[in-house]
């Protein structure tokens, strides 16, 4: 979505330091000195000519709260998200009644997720706002002391925005899940393996196949991680192969399934049936890491949002979903008998090495009904190895990086979160001609605008030509 961003980037990006924080910052001073003012005006305001004026202070004490948002955002970044959408809904807020204020803006109900001591940072701003909708009635008693107590929570607030702006908190979940996932990068020997462990229909017969990525060759992947966000983490594997006596196999390098993880993200796009993806909001579950596996080509696959066990000696992450078949199963195993997987995903995160474990049931989704067949058990296991190893694979990022980074920023706009979405079966595959295209623009300038947004254009088109409308 475009909130990605931070609300004030185009306002300034330079960073403060902290003695910019202290106590006398001219935004503190400014919204206490018009804080303390509005009170003791409230208390006295009589005539028409009085409130009318009450009504020019409260949208001067909102306007500066606005900026102490500002200054709260640029020392607590998680809030991002959720104060750009806030601002976006200034305009309508004074036109709804106290009850949906209360709910949507000061409880938070139709705001992105965020950590709670983000609510300090908008408290300064939606209490203003309700003050300024109480103002379009009859200043009663009642009404005047409300009005009073709004304010006087606000001043009560300046504290502790005071002490978060100087040494902003950490939510445990946030920061040690974010540690695991940048544990996860860097240069793996890595062992696939999965097999059948139960038939669960009449007459199947378990497949005592076992699958095996290293057979007859090694394989490793380089992973790097693209920080996109303070809320969202890139996870890029590059997969390769190497024969029998170490030698890196020619043409074997591959931008694998990228890992996009984002923290409390708002949507994920469910997968629901074969080439079908519904969007699933996920306000209301704060805490939450995301993990959205790709495409080859950076287009869904499928995605599972759970928290971070930050509890345990190792971080692990478990979460269950639907998914597509495997390419392993359908490239390298022929299986046509099934087209969907009910997975169930355990991450450990060791620091030297880290293992993803499954539990899946493979099913048959047909005519919307999912008929189990069979299960399976299986791992992928990572084990670090000096970046040497990996530095070829880093050679082939390097002319490619650019195009990447216009692919994934293209799909972002696509997938927006405002209706399902919808793939069409047709042969050759969409990553393909993405393929295609990567190519053509690998040697080109994509910093020049015209050419990137003809990247960009050609991206979309080819995503268009894919989906079903």
């Amino acid at each position: 979505m475009k909130m990605r961003f931070s609300l004030f980037s185009i306002v300034s990006c330079l960073f403060l330091s902290n003695s910019t924080f202290a106590e006398d910052a001219p935004e503190i001073s400014k919204y206490r000195e018009l804080a303390g003012k509005l009170i003791v005006d409230t208390k006295a305001a009589k005539s028409t000519e009085e409130i009318e004026n009450l009504k020019i202070q409260t949208k001067a004490l909102m306007q500066a709260g606005v900026e102490i948002m500002k200054l709260y955002e640029q020392r607590n970044s998680l809030c991002s998200v959720q104060y750009a959408a806030f601002i976006a809904a200034l305009p309508e807020m004074e036109t709804l009644t106290l009850d949906e204020l209360h709910k949507k803006y000061h409880n938070g109900e139709a705001l992105p997720m965020a950590p709670r001591f983000c609510y300090l940072g908008r408290s300064q701003v939606i209490h203003p706002v309700l003050n300024l909708v109480r103002l379009k009635g009859e200043l009663t008693e009642d009404v005047r002391a409300q009005l009073i107590a709004d304010l006087e929570e606000v001043v009560e607030h300046m504290e502790r925005i005071q002490k978060n702006i100087s040494n902003p908190p950490k939510e445990p979940t946030y920061e040690k899940g974010k540690a695991a996932l940048q544990s996860m990068t860097g240069c793996y020997l890595i062992d696939y393996s999965y097999t059948e462990t139960e038939g669960l229909q009449p007459g199947y017969e378990r497949d005592k196949r076992v699958y095996d990525v290293n057979v007859s060759k090694s394989h490793k992947e380089w992973i790097y991680a693209d920080e996109i966000s303070p809320n969202r983490i890139r996870i890029q594997p590059i997969l390769f192969g190497t024969d029998m006596d170490g030698k890196v196999m020619d043409g074997s390098f591959l931008k694998h399934q990228s890992e996009d993880w984002e923290y409390n993200a708002s949507f994920l796009y469910d997968f629901t049936a074969p080439g079908t993806w519904e969007v699933k909001e996920l306000k209301g579950n704060p805490g939450m890491w995301t993990r959205k596996i790709t495409n080859l080509d950076d287009g869904l696959r499928y995605q599972c949002a759970a928290a971070w066990n930050v509890a345990s000696e190792y971080p692990n992450w478990s979460c269950d979903n639907y998914a597509p078949i495997p390419g392993r199963e359908t490239r390298d195993m022929g299986r046509k008998d099934y087209n969907t997987l009910q997975r169930s995903t355990r991450l450990v995160a060791y620091g030297s090495s880290w293992l993803e474990r499954q539990s899946n049931v493979k099913t048959i989704h047909k005519d919307g009904t999912k008929t189990p067949l069979a299960k399976e058990l299986g791992k992928n296991w990572y084990v670090r190895l000096p970046e040497s190893e990996c530095a070829e694979a880093k050679k082939f990022v390097e002319p490619r990086r650019a195009f990447w980074n216009v692919l994934r920023e293209t799909w972002d706009e696509v997938l927006v979160g405002d209706g399902k979405f919808v793939e069409k079966a047709t042969q050759p595959p969409r990553f393909t001609k993405m393929f295609n295209l990567e190519a053509n623009f690998r040697a080109q300038d994509l910093n020049n605008p015209a050419v990137r947004a003809d990247a960009e254009k050609q991206i979309r088109n080819v995503i268009e030509e894919y989906r079903v409308k």
